[in-house]
C-alpha cells in the first residue's frame, strides 16, 4: 500500500476539481501498489500529523508513506462541515473535526457549502468571518512570522521523527516541502495555484527517482521560499 498525506497538492486538486491522475497515483502505478490518499485541501502541519496518527494502526511493514508539506500560516480551526470529519479517518457523532485554515480556505466555510454566517452562528461559531480572519492574521504575523525559520525546523523535526519511527517497522517514509509548489512552469500552474496533470507527471518522476536512490528522507529543492 502507498499512503499519501498532505494538502491539496497531494490530494490532486486543480481548478475546483480533482485530477484523474496525480503524482501519488502515478507513483502507485510505478510501484504496482494500491494507493490510499488521505491528503485534503487546506491541511495544516498539525492536521497532517493528526491524520498520520489516526491511520498509524493500518500502516504495515512493506507499505510506503509519502507526505507533501504545507505552509506555516495555516492554523487548526474548528469548522462545522461534516465532510471534514473524514479527513482524519473518523466520523464523530457531532460531525465536527479540525482542519487547517488560512485566509483563502476560511471563506469556504462562510461562503460555500451552503453554510454561511447564520448557520455558523447556529452551530456555535458566534464570530464573523472578518473576526476569524483577524485571529488568523494575528496568529500568523505576531507568532509565526517573527520565528519563521524556527517553525520550519519544528515541522521538519516532526517529519524526521516520523521517518525514524517508520524505519523501525521497515516502511519507507518520504516528504517534500511546499517550495515545490511554485517550481512548476507558469503554464502548468492553474488560476487556483495548483499543478496541472502534466506537472504532476513530471513531479512524480522527480520524486520516484529520489525514492529509487534513497530508502527514506526529504526531497529537497534548490529554491527555498
Amino acid at each position: 500500500m502507498l499512503w499519501g498525506f498532505g494538502d491539496s497538492f497531494t490530494q490532486g486538486c486543480f481548478e475546483g476539481d480533482y485530477l484523474k491522475e496525480n503524482y501519488l497515483s502515478i507513483i502507485g502505478a510505478y510501484l504496482n501498489e494500491e494507493v490510499s490518499n488521505k491528503a485534503r485541501y487546506g491541511m495544516a502541519f498539525e492536521d497532517i500529523n493528526a491524520t498520520i496518527t489516526k491511520h498509524l494502526q493500518f500502516i504495515k511493514k512493506g507499505d510506503t508513506v509519502i507526505v507533501g508539506g504545507t505552509i506555516i500560516d495555516r492554523i487548526m480551526f474548528p469548522v462545522p462541515y461534516k465532510q471534514i470529519a473524514e479527513y482524519h479517518g473518523t466520523e464523530p457523532e457531532e460531525g465536527f473535526s479540525l482542519t487547517g485554515i488560512n485566509y483563502l480556505t476560511l471563506s469556504y466555510f462562510f461562503e460555500s457549502y451552503d453554510i454561511g454566517t447564520d448557520k455558523m452562528k447556529s452551530m456555535g461559531f458566534n464570530f464573523s468571518q472578518a473576526e476569524y480572519s483577524r485571529l488568523i492574521y494575528d496568529y500568523q504575523h505576531m507568532l509565526k512570522n517573527p520565528h519563521y525559520n524556527a517553525y520550519i525546523r519544528f515541522y521538519d523535526d516532526m517529519f524526521r521523527h516520523w521517518e525514524a519511527y517508520f524505519k523501525t517497522i521497515s516502511v519507507p517514509f518520504y516528504w517534500w516541502k511546499y517550495n515545490w509548489w511554485k517550481d512548476a512552469p507558469e503554464e502548468n500552474i492553474g488560476s487556483c495555484g495548483h499543478w496541472d496533470e502534466s506537472y504532476h507527471r513530471t513531479f512524480a518522476d522527480i520524486l520516484f527517482t529520489f525514492m529509487q536512490n534513497n530508502n527514506s528522507g526529504c526531497l529537497e529543492n534548490s529554491t527555498y521560499i
